[in-house]
């Protein structure tokens, strides 16, 4: 029922989908953190 509800919602418009696409990709290696990673990339942890 969960599911039916939220593909009308949906597909009525009332609950918008975000589209979300990645320009690049990153090999994450032992002892890489998601700070660091951020920090090479100009980003924050947040936006990854």
């Amino acid at each position: 029922l969960t599911v039916v509800l939220v593909m009308s919602l949906v597909a009525s418009g009332v609950l918008p989908v975000a589209s979300v696409e990645a320009d690049s990709s990153v090999l994450v290696q032992a002892g890489d953190s998601l700070s660091s990673i951020a920090f090479d990339h100009g980003v924050t942890v947040d936006a990854l």
